[in-house]
């Protein structure tokens, strides 16, 4: 394929090789820029490209798509063994779009939705303004203490949390609709919410730990800790 490249198109087969360079010389520090098996370079490399498939296994929107369905539903079956989970969706190709097909199946638009400031350790698809999720719900923040990096009990907005509209009197429209924790770069809340939340029906627990997951894998007999066991989504 590189091959091909070199001759159809030098100038981006002079791009791509620079950037090879640029990968092979510098340290990533992101989880999300990990470096892909040959593997799966060959796989998303491949002439599945050539094929639109939109919709999901056996409800397309466009024919031809049967071994595009073989190989979905395959990966599904894999990620539900792996993480445990009842259902698993592997359409989405970051973790925003990830993160946007959640709150377009628990929020309506307007709906509370309470996460970490990005300042603070959060992911900028958790409600930044400068996002779809800003513009479209209401979102408010908890921090972390900056001398103990631990979340602060204190703030007003993780005080909403702590009363999850459990008071009399409370407007219905202001009561959180969905808690969201962890990020690629803060697991600060991972176990401190779920022990708020516990026996308490109100919002849903969104927990986005796809990073932290990803490293949780057991290499040796490849079973799985997984995080849907508190969390919801």
């Amino acid at each position: 394929m590189i091959s091909s490249l070199r001759t159809g198109d030098p100038d981006v087969f002079a791009m791509v090789s620079r950037e090879g360079q640029r990968q092979n010389e510098n340290i990533e520090l992101i989880a999300s820029a990990n470096f892909v098996s040959r593997t799966v370079l060959e796989a998303t490399g491949s002439l599945l490209t050539n094929k639109v498939a939109e919709g999901y296994p056996g409800r397309r929107y466009f024919s031809g798509c049967e071994y595009i369905d073989e190989i979905e539903n395959l990966a599904i079956a894999r990620a539900k063994k792996l993480f445990g989970a009842t259902y698993v969706n592997i359409e989405p190709y970051s973790g925003s779009q990830a993160n946007q097909a959640v709150y377009l199946s628990v929020l309506k638009p307007g709906d509370r939705l309470l996460s970490m400031d990005l300042v603070h350790g959060g992911h900028l698809s958790h409600g930044a303004k400068a996002t779809m999720t800003g513009k479209n719900y209401d979102c408010h923040f908890y921090h972390v203490n900056p001398e103990t990096e631990r979340l602060d009990y204190d703030t007003k907005a993780l005080g909403e949390v702590l009363s999850l509209g459990t008071e009399p009197g409370i407007d219905p429209k202001q009561l959180t609709k969905m808690i969201q924790a962890g990020s690629g770069s803060s697991w600060v809340a991972e176990k401190l919410l779920p022990s708020i939340l516990e026996g308490n029906p109100g919002p849903a627990f969104a927990l986005n730990l796809a990073y932290k997951d990803t490293c949780l894998v057991d290499e040796l007999n490849k079973t799985f800790k997984t995080s849907l066991e508190f969390s919801d989504v």
